[in-house]
């Protein structure tokens, strides 16, 4: 581990080491990952990685899709296995509104460029998946560029093309820290001592949470919690432990991101507090990460290709 970094990413799941490997495929070699256990063993490791380009923002369509044409990329740049199978996916809708949102995802697949999907009629979606019930469906979209992969693999394969291109992976070194520098870097405080970096990206999902939700509260008044001025730089009572709970129900897969990151926030003053007096946590609440809250509400797998 080097003491100057021009960027380090904190985090060892497919998102941190994507990060790593698109940093060094835009030609930044001096960068580092730093993971405290090992690579995916946070909520990577039992992921459905089921993957599919459809969704209500073109721009994500259009990210999506470039991902799915990367995968067999990073497997040979990598040499890792990905256990990639293309197996095709599509939705099915079973009233006039969902068709019309299905139609307008098909007109956005065509707008990104995207070939590989088509609008399909019920007769079609029983002759690709005969195990479909259809009737009441009004049709459906099919795309032959969906299907799902091995996230270790897929991991492994981010961080292997990373370090071929001179990147760092450092593992079981706990980030304990981010401190502030003049003219924009930053201390890494990590078990193994500190490193100085001039951009982080902190991929550590609902552990940054809590740690941001940490750092903000010390030195803030608590008077809404009842706690002394004095006692500033300390948890009110069984407030970590609850958000510690919610830690480890999404880490089982009793929650979602979401649901976890809500419990997590509002253990720690969430909800609480007027006006000035606002509590820090809900300000931070207020700047969390779009990818903690995410959901594909609209969306659900109704054909396959066999695979």
């Amino acid at each position: 581990m080097k003491s100057h970094y021009r960027a380090v990413v904190i985090g060892g799941g497919v998102v941190g080491a994507s990060v790593l490997y698109h940093l060094t495929r835009f030609g930044w070699s001096d960068v580092a990952l730093i993971e405290r256990a090992e690579l995916t063993a946070g909520s990577t490791w039992h992921a459905a990685a089921g993957f599919h380009a459809v969704n209500a923002d073109p721009n994500v369509v259009a990210l999506q899709d470039y991902t799915i044409n990367l995968y067999r990329e990073i497997e040979a740049e990598s040499g890792q296995d990905i256990g990639l199978h293309m197996t095709g996916g599509g939705n099915i809708a079973s009233d006039p509104a969902r068709w019309e949102w299905l139609k307008s995802a098909w007109a956005v697949f065509q707008s990104v460029g995207i070939e590989t999907a088509r609008l399909v009629k019920p007769d079609e979606i029983k002759a690709i998946c005969p195990i479909v019930e259809v009737t009441g469906v009004l049709g459906g979209l099919h795309d032959s560029n969906e299907g799902h992969l091995d996230p270790y693999g897929t991991t492994h394969a981010y961080a292997g093309a990373a370090k071929k291109r001179g990147a760092d992976i450092i593992l079981r070194n706990r980030a304990v820290e981010l401190k502030a520098r003049a003219y924009g870097r930053w201390d890494v405080a990590t078990e193994q001592g500190t490193i100085i970096a001039e951009h982080v990206v902190n991929t550590g999902r609902l552990r940054l949470v809590l740690l941001q939700c940490r750092h903000e509260i010390r030195g803030a008044s608590l008077r809404h919690a009842g706690a002394r001025q004095g006692d500033a730089g300390r948890w009110p009572a069984g407030t970590l432990h609850r958000a510690a709970v919610a830690v480890r129900r999404r880490q089982r897969g009793q929650l979602s991101d979401a649901q976890a990151t809500r419990d997590a926030v509002r253990a720690v003053g969430f909800g609480t507090g007027r006006g000035d007096d606002v509590h820090p946590c809900r300000r931070l609440a207020g700047r969390r990460p779009q990818c903690l809250l995410r959901e594909t509400d609209h969306r659900y797998r109704g054909v396959t290709d066999g695979g």
